[in-house]
């Protein structure tokens, strides 16, 4: 591989995207995936079950390829997280 540069990062890394960068296929499966997940007390969750409901669609939203970029957007644009996550939920319609 003359020329080729390898690096270990997430799949989720913003700068894969950002970068313009390629990521290579775990076929073994050495890496641990990150995806994230909601965590609600279990006594919030009770006592408002439509909850999962409301979060079902927006983790469902968030592919490997959003993830890249939104990290990306936070890791090496600097933007503001808030800013991001904000943007992000009012272009997909689960914010006003």
């Amino acid at each position: 591989m003359s020329g080729v540069n390898a690096a270990m990062a997430y799949g989720t890394d913003g700068a894969i995207a950002a970068l313009g960068l390629v990521a290579l296929k775990d076929d073994k499966g050495a890496q641990i995936v990150y995806a994230p997940a909601p965590v609600v007390r279990e006594a919030v969750l009770q006592r408002h079950p439509e909850i999962g409901a409301w979060l079902d669609p927006v983790f469902a939203s968030l592919t490997l390829e959003t993830l890249q970029t939104l990290n990306g957007d936070i890791a090496v644009e600097g933007v503001d997280a808030a800013a991001v996550a904000a943007s992000y939920l009012k272009s997909k319609h689960f914010l006003p």
